[in-house]
């Protein structure tokens, strides 16, 4: 999928870029859902300057992983952890409700703390590339790659 933004600054191999949040994200948690533009950091082998319109390319699968990772993954380990609470208590003869329900937020507590630390080591800029910088004049908003 690709995404077009204005670079606001550059450091290094990294660009901020200020894009239309409808464009590329729908409630990705990043920002309030009212905002109109956000402003993300992306990958930028090409080497651009601030103040330059640029194209850039999100990676689907990696989006979708991580979508997993960060809804889904604290639900099932809820579940799972209210499921092995129920267990448990069926052993020693504890209220199921009170034990499962315990497992449970203990369970969510701790994906809570994964899904956390993985975003601390995710560098920024990950998953977003800048792939050109748009002449000035071009309008089309036709990805290069289907250009030809």
């Amino acid at each position: 999928m690709f995404v077009r933004g204005t670079v606001l600054s550059h450091d290094g191999h990294l660009a901020r870029v200020r894009i239309c949040h409808g464009e590329y994200c729908g409630g990705c948690g990043h920002h309030s859902a009212d905002q109109t533009q956000v402003e993300l950091d992306a990958t930028d082998p090409v080497g651009v300057r601030a103040g330059q319109r640029v194209e850039l390319r999100n990676e689907p699968v990696r989006m979708l992983r991580m979508m997993l990772f960060v809804f889904w993954f604290p639900l099932l380990a809820a579940a799972l952890g209210a499921w092995g609470g129920d267990m448990l208590a069926a052993r020693v003869g504890a209220s199921s409700a009170v034990l499962a329900t315990l497992a449970g937020v203990l369970a969510l507590a701790a994906a809570a703390l994964a899904v956390r630390a993985v975003g601390q080591r995710t560098r920024p800029g990950t998953g977003l590339v800048v792939t050109r910088v748009i002449p000035d004049g071009e309008t089309c908003a036709v990805p290069s790659e289907s250009i030809g």
